[in-house]
């Protein structure tokens, strides 16, 4: 009976201490397990910010984007690029895992044996598919035949801005090659008292973009100053009229400015540009 007796309490020691084994085995595991998703995680990541992609390889794929024709070559590229990136993180992920194994001893061994804790692809490939945010889209300094678009966003991109008098934009096409967080456009040119609609493109160094569209009204055109030496929207004569005394008086002054009242725009000429200020107003 005694000899039962302590038969079990041996039994029930050895079975708590492979248990207490068992349970330290596990949590050293879940530790490695753990330290091994966050390097691979911080590689993938430092990619995706650029630290181990150079500014060369960079600038490369934003003129491979900028240089497709169609949206389905943009996308084509981008999955190319995405690609390229996640073999990179694999490299770097398997030359971590090899070095672990060399020097970790049962860790690195048990993470071999165990075949998939061990390898860097049980995580998926990230896919940075998050679209840069316009934090800001200003227009500033309008004038009667110019004016600025601002832009602000959270990462760095770069930008675009198409503009018209209409929503297809017929009139300018800027572009913005360089990346970075905030930029602007200055818009020359303009008719005064014109509505003009814009379309601002950022995309980021991955091809992610984000769109904004709206518009502006520019100024109706020069005010008569103090001195008289503007005149008030294109009525050159001052008789509430404009007609063709008002385009004689711009046409005696085209290119030889005698009769200030004739620059519609204060720029110090009588050119096309007043000339087209003047059909804006146009009466007969």
């Amino acid at each position: 009976m005694k000899g039962n007796t302590m038969q079990k309490t041996i039994t029930a020691a050895v079975l708590l201490a492979a248990t207490a084994t068992l349970a330290h085995a596990q949590t050293t595991t879940q530790s490695t397990t753990q330290l091994q998703t966050q390097e691979m995680l911080q590689n993938r990541e430092a990619i995706y910010r650029g630290d181990l992609m150079s500014e060369q390889e960079r600038q490369a794929y934003m003129e491979r984007l900028r240089q497709a024709k169609t949206e389905q070559e943009r996308e084509r590229i981008r999955l190319e690029h995405r690609e390229q990136m996640d073999q990179r993180v694999r490299a770097l992920n398997q030359n971590r895992n090899t070095n672990s194994t060399g020097q970790g001893g049962a860790p690195g061994a048990g993470a071999s044996k165990g075949g998939g804790g061990g390898g860097g692809g049980a995580l998926p490939p990230p896919v940075d598919s998050q679209s840069p945010t316009l934090l800001q889209v200003e227009v500033r300094d309008i004038g009667a035949s110019s004016a600025s678009i601002y832009w602000r966003t959270n990462e760095e991109a770069t930008a675009r801005v198409r503009f018209g008098l209409s929503s297809n934009h017929e009139k300018g096409d800027l572009p913005d090659n360089r990346l970075q967080t905030s930029g602007s456009f200055a818009l020359d040119g303009l008719l005064p008292g014109s509505r003009y609609y814009f379309r601002l493109v950022v995309t980021d160094a991955v091809g992610n973009q984000t769109i904004s569209e709206s518009f502006f009204d520019t100024k109706a055109g020069a005010e008569e100053d103090d001195n008289g030496t503007c005149a008030r929207g294109a009525d050159i004569n001052g008789d509430r009229r404009v007609n063709l005394i008002d385009f004689s008086i711009l046409l005696f002054n085209w290119n030889n400015l005698i009769n200030q009242k004739a620059d519609l725009n204060c720029d110090g000429r009588v050119d096309l540009a007043d000339f087209s200020i003047l059909l804006y107003y146009w009466q007969g």
